[in-house]
């Protein structure tokens, strides 16, 4: 996956983030980790592309795995990615609990029948 150019939301998303140093609670983590297992392979897919932008923008090219999976991620059988997010830097993780937060929200919203949300 070739990542270049601006990613609006990566940027919103590290902007909100940027002044984050601690470590997110314990309660934060696991709404986290609770939440990514309910949501559709397209978020997934929006996930992975925010580990991925972070870590083109912050890791050396050898944090890197042989098949270009950075922080430690290990292909399953699936076909898919998998991480153990405890282990990601805290402003990684400041990020993607800020995305699912949002869409989150943007669902509940979404499900409520709000016409106004976009």
């Amino acid at each position: 996956m070739e990542i270049s150019g601006t990613f609006p939301l990566y940027r919103s998303l590290v902007q909100t983030t940027k002044k984050t140093s601690k470590d997110l609670t314990k309660c934060q983590k696991e709404f986290f980790v609770n939440s990514i297992n309910k949501l559709p392979d397209h978020v997934h897919e929006l996930i992975y592309t925010l580990i991925m932008h972070w870590s083109k923008e912050n890791l050396d090219t050898e944090m890197t795995s042989e098949r270009g999976v950075p922080l430690d991620g290990k292909f399953i059988d699936t076909g898919t990615v998998e991480f153990n997010f405890n282990t990601f830097p805290r402003h990684l993780k400041h990020i993607l609990h800020e995305f699912i937060k949002l869409h989150m929200a943007g669902d509940e919203l979404v499900g409520e029948g709000r016409s106004d949300v976009k």
